[in-house]
């Protein structure tokens, strides 16, 4: 098993494996041997020393992945256009059709309040509701993580466009108007 572990980590018949790669490698050859009831090789002191010795080698810090901005990297956010993938090359990007609505309003409330696809997807539009602000709202998330009644704002109009509204030619111009498609119950 050590043998295998620092034949993976030179790259020997690959390219070299990293030490998140190699944690994954071995809790499928445990798993694998525990669901056949044999004995479990990387539970072994000297395989968990050795791969003590192949994270202190290969370093453990993983790259992250750059921030997802409004307006891409840009030394003015106010009076430079927007450049790179950004929020807004992406909303920009979304049709005017049901569909493009659909994405735009996901695409906003994704970017306002930070949430996860699972939770982003169980919104209703019964759970925006209004806010003190008349330009903006709040949205009541039904399922969140760990339980919690969380009711994040939304930035205003533009994040209220519906994809299911029927006949609208130019609805971000609607709703920079501030019109509402549909009102919360």
């Amino acid at each position: 098993m050590i043998a295998f572990l620092r034949a993976r980590a030179d790259g020997e018949g690959a390219k070299p494996a990293k030490a998140a790669t190699l944690s994954r490698i071995l809790w499928a050859i445990g798993t694998c041997h525990r669901l056949f009831k044999l004995d479990d090789p990387t539970r072994d002191d000297l395989v968990a020393l050795e791969m003590k010795a192949l994270r202190r080698r290969l370093g453990t810090a993983q790259t992250q992945a750059r921030p997802l901005r409004f307006k891409g990297a840009v030394r003015d956010p106010v009076q430079e256009p927007a450049r790179g993938v950004s929020v807004q090359t992406l909303l920009k990007a979304c049709g005017s059709d049901e569909m493009g609505l659909r994405d735009y309003a996901l695409l906003s409330i994704a970017y306002d309040t930070g949430l996860r696809a699972s939770e982003l997807v169980a919104i209703e539009f019964t759970h925006i509701l209004p806010a003190s602000d008349p330009h903006s709202r709040l949205v009541a998330i039904p399922r969140h993580k760990g339980d919690q009644v969380i009711c994040p704002p939304l930035s205003g109009p533009k994040t209220m466009i519906v994809w299911t509204t029927k006949g609208t030619t130019n609805a971000e111009q609607e709703a920079q108007a501030g019109r509402d498609y549909r009102q919360a119950a």
